[in-house]
């Protein structure tokens, strides 16, 4: 009998339900699994309702759990980093939710490395994937957009949109749609002026805000707009003829269905705590007509014939950030994401837990049965095999998070000098092996978080060392002078894995976004 699927759909934020929606949506109707829905800063009351809402041509029941561990899903769907509340739920697939950087996303800074605590990453366009390709080692696929399907599908139909929205047909239709910084927002300057002052009088204009913005000034002061009370933007792209925004993602969601934007420079762009200029959002930034006095909008908009409009660079990047319009970017993240169910992953680790014997010396043992502990999940112990390039140590004394193995195996992997992985330790205080290192932790946190909060700060940053305390350690196989064909050959010295290393010109590092405890009895 063929297993059933168990699908969880982790909602951190309400306007994640519309980028998750398309997913959702395709696995009620191809019927290809159970799905729940873990949504912990919610309203549960509330959330149902527009889940009821949003998913009315499906009558199936919607489940909001509050302990998805209990249930134990096969693939975990996300759209944000938040890793640290999905550990140990299934596959964990994150289809983030936006095209540019703002320092956070698609950076080539180190911040980017903690993508590799998900199982799979699927990016809008090929621009994402090359920029994540240097320091992520988990799989990347070029999606494109599930909430852009509709736009390109051929199931919308603007007539119909405009009597929905009450628009007129004969008249340009503009998108008003900023982004909430208040480096980059045109909101910025705004507010305390008439807007309809700033806006030709032929026109419809509609106003999106971006998720997270308040809404409430805003909707009075555009109270002679259509104001979309919506997360979700496929109707809202297909019937608008222009867009005018700042700096946000929608720009190049918008120009992959070859229509004009309006970019607004704020003067506070480089005032922003992770400006990079060589950020995605700023090389590519060249695809529009761009302002930077919110007086000259009427000007531009009615100097703009939308149909016979072409900007030089637009089809180009476009093709780079949206890399997939034919509709089909639903079915390539659930076929990619059912692929991780199927294949036989190699792992590049094997994993042992081991017994203190002196000071400085292990003995790598296997427990008896199946599996062995890491942390929360359950792991096979693997057999050695001569592909494998690293052995992790696990001392049973200690506990750790799920992620713990792709946080060290981040450290190594991004480094080429690294030979030898070792992670902070949690005892009554955190202490760093000889370096002086405090974190502080509010209130009184499962210790299955720790590890990721940590990872927030700290992504991909390591402090070399002079010696390691053997508790928990990772190391490059080649520097273990150890036939494992032999199973009485198991001794291992620290003092002369530690040279051993050191003869190589490799380092010993301590990773600051790896975590350990003392089991508590």
């Amino acid at each position: 009998m063929k297993k059933i699927v168990k699908f969880l759909f982790f909602l951190e934020r309400d306007f994640h339900l519309a980028i998750l929606k398309p997913l959702i949506k395709h696995i009620y109707k191809f019927k290809l699994g159970e799905v729940h829905f873990y949504a912990p800063f919610s309203d549960k009351t509330n959330l149902a309702e527009k889940l009821m809402l949003e998913i009315q041509d499906i009558e199936l029941p919607v489940h909001i759990i509050n302990n998805p561990w209990a249930w134990k899903p096969d693939i975990t769907f996300m759209a944000d980093f938040s890793y640290q509340y999905v550990e140990d739920l299934g596959k964990i697939v994150n289809i983030g939710h936006g095209t540019i950087c703002k320092g956070w996303f698609f950076s080539t800074n180190r911040i980017s490395q903690r993508e590799n605590c998900a199982d799979l990453i699927c990016v809008p366009g090929t621009i994402h994937k090359e920029r994540l390709d240097i320091q992520v080692y988990k799989p990347i696929e070029v999606t494109g957009i599930p909430k852009l399907d509709n736009c390109f599908n051929g199931t919308l139909n603007k007539e119909e949109l405009y009597r929905k929205f009450d628009l007129c047909p004969n008249i340009k239709t503009v998108l008003l749609a900023p982004t909430f910084n208040e480096e980059f927002s045109i909101l910025t300057y705004l507010r305390d002026i008439n807007t309809r002052d700033l806006f030709p009088k032929n026109i419809n204009l509609i106003v999106k805000l971006h998720g997270v913005t308040n809404p409430e000034y805003w909707k009075e002061a555009f109270n002679w707009a259509y104001f979309a009370d919506t997360y979700d933007t496929d109707e809202l792209f297909f019937i608008s003829d222009i867009l005018i925004t700042d700096v946000s993602s929608i720009i190049y969601e918008f120009i992959s269905l070859g229509k004009p934007v309006l970019l607004f420079d704020s003067p506070k762009q480089k005032e922003y705590i992770n400006y990079n200029e060589n950020d995605l959002e700023w090389i590519y930034r060249d695809v529009g007509e761009r302002f930077n006095d919110v007086s000259k909008i009427a000007e531009i908009l009615e100097a703009i014939d939308c149909e016979s409009y072409k900007h030089e660079n637009q089809n180009n990047i476009a093709s780079k950030f949206i890399s997939v319009t034919d509709g089909s970017a639903t079915e390539k993240v659930i076929n990619a994401a059912l692929k991780l169910l199927n294949d036989d992953y190699f792992d590049p680790v094997s994993i042992f837990n081991t017994t203190e014997l002196g000071r400085n010396q292990f003995v790598p043992y296997r427990e008896n049965g199946d599996t062995t502990e890491l942390g929360t999940n359950k792991c096979v112990p693997y057999r050695i095999e001569k592909e494998e390039e690293y052995i992790l140590f696990l001392h049973p004394d200690y506990e750790l998070s799920p992620q713990f193995k792709n946080l060290m195996l981040n450290q190594i992997k991004n480094n080429n000098n690294v030979g030898l992985v070792a992670p902070l330790i949690f005892d009554d205080t955190l202490h760093l092996q000889q370096v002086n290192f405090r974190v502080k932790f509010e209130g009184n946190n499962d210790f299955s978080n720790l590890s990721l909060k940590l990872n927030y700060a700290f992504s991909g940053h390591c402090k070399d060392i002079d010696f390691v305390l053997p508790y928990c350690f990772l190391v490059r196989r080649d520097m273990l002078n150890i036939d494992f064909s032999d199973p009485l050959n198991t001794k291992i010295c620290m003092y002369e894995l530690i040279a051993n290393v050191l003869k190589n010109k490799l380092r010993v590092v301590i990773a600051y976004d790896c975590l350990i405890r003392k089991k508590i009895s």
